[in-house]
């Protein structure tokens, strides 16, 4: 089983396409119950998740320490003087407190921008005592690009790497990046396997500051259709197929939601799949995308109301 458990909905109220805020502590005991019996096998949580990891700490407590990938913290949030090292180490014993464990499977620097600077060495010596003390069995970081990526594999000795990969945003895959990942032996998770909901979306129902989707998504949508699958299976399927990756990391609000993932994962299909990649960075890159006017609010509107299915974590 591929799939991972994205937990920053358990944690407080995220995501352009979460129509029901932060998830009740009930309902995040049955997801968990679910997602055990599916035989999803890692959690992917954050201190910087709001409560996610004091909500694990209550709820996941039939899980195994090997489950849990947690982060660091953000340097830039811990004021001005920080000694980098400290805040990594007290951030983390602050972590290993709320999720009520000694120790966890993998602990990842939360901005890879922060390891690879001035600060950075700090950082990643402090990690790797974690990693020697016990406290994790893999160290590595979370990224946004294949050159962060590659920057981060050639300072440090990474063990595990998140990144964003979708059906649209094919990035990691052409540079050679997961090639390069897999002949190191670096663990690699993804995130973002539905940008965020966009690939779901009706491209007729888009607002103006997304209509250069329209095009992609009608594609993506032809394409599901002579497979005989849906744009959510379609989706699900290119990043799963792909032998460089470990984990694919979904966040969902509900048991329902998470019953369709699981449906969707098990669904095959024969696709062009490099036919359907998106070269416009301002669109496959969320940071890019309109702020919050009235155009993007109707975005996130129109997301929740056309799907609320699926928020990739990240």
């Amino acid at each position: 089983m591929k799939l991972g458990l994205g937990t920053v909905q358990f944690g407080r109220d995220y995501g352009v396409s979460n129509a029901t805020g932060q998830v009740a502590d009930a309902e995040v005991r049955a997801i968990l119950a679910r997602a055990q019996a599916a035989g999803i096998a890692v959690l992917d949580t954050a201190a910087g998740y709001g409560a996610a990891e004091t909500v694990l700490g209550r709820t996941a407590t039939d899980w195994p320490d090997q489950s849990i990938v947690t982060k660091t913290c953000v340097l830039r949030d811990m004021g001005a003087g920080m000694d980098p090292a400290r805040a990594v180490q007290e951030t983390f014993a602050g972590s290993l407190k709320r999720l009520g464990r000694p120790s966890v499977y993998a602990l990842m620097a939360h901005l890879a921008d922060e390891l690879l600077s001035s600060d950075g060495d700090a950082m990643w010596a402090a990690m790797a005592s974690i990693k020697a003390g016990g406290g994790a069995q893999k160290i590595g970081a979370s990224c946004y690009t294949p050159d962060e990526a590659q920057a981060l594999l050639d300072r440090y000795p990474i063990e595990i790497l998140q990144l964003p990969m979708n059906i649209f945003d094919q990035r990691m895959v052409a540079s050679g990046m997961l090639d390069a990942c897999y002949a190191k032996g670096v663990e690699v998770h993804v995130r973002s396997a539905f940008l965020q909901g966009l690939i779901l979306m009706d491209p007729d129902a888009l607002p103006d500051g997304f209509a250069s989707a329209q095009a992609s998504l009608r594609a993506l949508r032809r394409a599901a259709n002579e497979a005989g699958v849906s744009p959510l299976a379609l989706a699900l399927r290119f990043v799963l197929n792909q032998p460089a990756v470990a984990r694919v990391i979904v966040g969902v609000t509900s048991v329902r939601e998470l019953n369709e993932i699981l449906a969707a994962a098990d669904t095959e299909c024969a696709v062009d799949f490099a036919a359907l990649a998106v070269d416009q960075i301002s669109l496959i890159t969320p940071s890019m995308w309109p702020p919050d006017s009235d155009e993007a609010w109707a975005f996130r509107y129109e997301i929740a109301a056309h799907r609320s299915t699926i928020r990739a974590f990240g």
